[in-house]
């Protein structure tokens, strides 16, 4: 298992995907999307995330999360150099310091994406994908869909060979439900293809 502290600091920011067994609404989107995940953030220093949840964009420390039931995978962009970092961190906390009401999470966009109805969103906020989409292309120029759920961006990551898995945290007891998710979804056993 992943031991976040031993994640070295030069491979800052990275793309956090999530899935959190007890969330009725991520098990909602999980089921939706037919994903392994169902959520997005980034891990913009150790132990911390800004991540677009229900409330708005906002830092979340590590240990504020469900940790015994949230399943963790980490990427990071191979060869990020000291310019692309700095302006991955500056999008992220440039986004971080706007105003409450330019931070609020795009529920409309949830309820399309849930009903399959993907125009549906409001153009003055966002989700949790459409942040870190909107992170990508401005450090990157990642050419990603205009309204891609977490497992898209995941399979983003998993298709492009710069995005290297760092590792994943998998909570006790949820071993094999997530064993049956990759091999369902990946045609792989624990990121062995």
């Amino acid at each position: 298992m992943l031991d976040i502290s031993a994640i070295p600091l030069d491979y800052y920011p990275l793309i956090t995907f999530t899935h959190n067994f007890r969330s009725p609404i991520g098990k909602g989107i999980q089921l939706r999307t037919n994903s392994l995940v169902s959520h997005v953030m980034e891990s913009h220093r150790p132990g911390f995330f800004a991540t677009q949840d229900f409330t708005g964009f906002k830092t979340l420390p590590f240990d504020k999360v469900d940790n015994k039931h949230t399943y963790f995978l980490f990427y990071r962009y191979a060869g990020l150099t000291e310019e692309k970092q700095e302006e991955w961190w500056k999008a992220i906390y440039r986004d971080l310091d706007e105003p409450w009401w330019l931070r609020r999470y795009d529920w409309l966009g949830v309820v399309g994406q849930l009903f399959g109805v993907r125009w549906l969103e409001s153009p003055f906020t966002e989700y949790c994908s459409q942040k870190v989409k909107q992170h990508l292309f401005e450090v990157f120029g990642s050419e990603i869909k205009k309204r891609p759920t977490p497992e898209e961006l995941r399979k983003y990551c998993r298709k492009y060979p710069q995005w290297v898995e760092v590792g994943e945290i998998i909570p006790e007891g949820y071993e094999d439900v997530i064993k049956r998710h990759k091999k369902r979804l990946d045609g792989s056993i624990l990121g062995v293809s």
